[in-house]
């Protein structure tokens, strides 16, 4: 050794040249993992978090359902307007907010609306059911049809909706301004 110089052969240089190359593709590797760790992680945390908004509505229409079933008239009309009274106005467009994204969602599928054709059923009607019967009935009817959740007798006796067409113009539940603060 002279001067603090290390002298090698070529055979040996390129070794240590694909060593750090192949120690450089690991570390991106484990970047990689690392990061999508992290990620998955994060995502599990936030399935996790419900909005405030959310547990709201699911809170509702599940103790509203279950007041219904014992109610002599079970009719979907009844269970609108339980669903209507049970709301405070400042709840009104969280919820049909929240249930008109679901409504759009069930009648989006299109294997849904074959079936209500099929059987000749109101597809606004029945997709309104099939919201009120929460979470896992529409998550059944996405994987496995409509049939899924109920027997088609049972569905053709509620072919009336919920809730009317003007019901869900959200519109309406939105707070009105008040007069001084419009002006400026």
């Amino acid at each position: 050794m002279k001067d603090n110089v290390i002298t090698i052969s070529i055979d040996e240089f390129y070794n240590l040249l694909a060593e750090r190359q192949e120690l450089v593709n690991v570390k991106a590797e484990l970047k990689k993992i690392q990061d999508d760790k992290e990620r998955r992680a994060l995502s599990y945390e936030n399935s996790l978090k419900v909005k405030s908004e959310e547990k709201i509505f699911r809170k509702i229409l599940s103790s509203t359902v279950k007041s219904h079933g014992h109610q002599h008239y079970k009719d979907p009309q009844t269970l609108g307007r339980m669903l209507k009274e049970r709301l405070t106005p400042d709840q009104r467009l969280d919820f049909f907010t929240i249930f008109k994204e679901r409504l759009n969602a069930v009648l989006g599928l299109s294997a849904f609306k074959v079936c209500c054709e099929k059987h000749e059923l109101n597809e606004m009607a029945v997709a309104q059911y099939v919201v009120t019967r929460g979470e896992r009935a529409m998550n059944s009817v996405f994987k496995n049809g409509l049939e899924s959740i109920s027997k088609l007798e049972k569905l053709k006796l509620i072919n009336e909706p919920v809730f009317q067409d003007e019901d869900l113009v959200l519109e309406q539940y939105k707070p009105k301004k008040h007069p001084e603060n419009s002006e400026k």
